[in-house]
């Protein structure tokens, strides 16, 4: 009989280490998705801010590395985080270069982690989590006020109601004196 508990005492033991074996690779993998996945929405974002505002490249960078942060299960990882810019053919690219190139300009934010993963009884593997996110530049180009008075209304031009494009109204021949309601 007391051979016998000995033998479950063994079992269980071995039951116990299994599972707990089982239980942390599975938070190290959870982790890893996490990451992935705050990575993944926070390069989204930034990707976005890029396409509106080109020449906010830090605040994209910032945005990027916030997301990380405060991701609940790899939050230490968020000044790690490193952000590249791409051109369409998967050079890298100049931030300057990004905020002066016109619109429909395709470009690519890269956002990259390094992570360490505790697997029991396999030690520490390094692993980089990389994410990229294409995008359009959809922001026109400022016009002077010289080049506003000049341009035709009839080209199809921006001409003088670029403004009104952006904020998303649209008003018909403004420009020339005529005063229609909002379209």
């Amino acid at each position: 009989m007391i051979g016998h508990r000995r033998g479950m005492a063994g079992e269980t033991l071995l039951t116990v280490m299994i599972l707990a074996l089982l239980l942390l690779s599975g938070f190290e993998l959870a982790r890893g998705f996490s990451v992935k996945h705050a990575l993944g929405e926070g390069s989204a974002t930034a990707a976005r801010q890029l396409s509106l505002n080109p020449a906010a490249w830090t605040t994209a960078v910032a945005t990027v590395q916030n997301d990380v942060t405060n991701n609940v299960l790899g939050g230490d990882r968020g000044p790690s985080v490193t952000v590249e810019l791409f051109d369409a053919n998967g050079s890298s690219m100049d931030p300057a270069t990004l905020s002066n190139a016109p619109f429909g300009t395709e470009f690519r934010v890269r956002a990259s982690v390094a992570m360490n993963q505790f697997m029991p009884l396999l030690g520490t593997s390094s692993r980089t989590v990389t994410v990229e996110h294409r995008m359009l530049v959809e922001r026109f180009q400022e016009l002077s006020v010289k080049e506003t008075e000049n341009a035709p209304l009839s080209s199809g031009s921006a001409g003088p109601h670029l403004h009104h494009h952006r904020t998303g109204l649209r008003r018909s021949a403004r420009a020339t004196g005529n005063h229609l309601a909002d379209a």
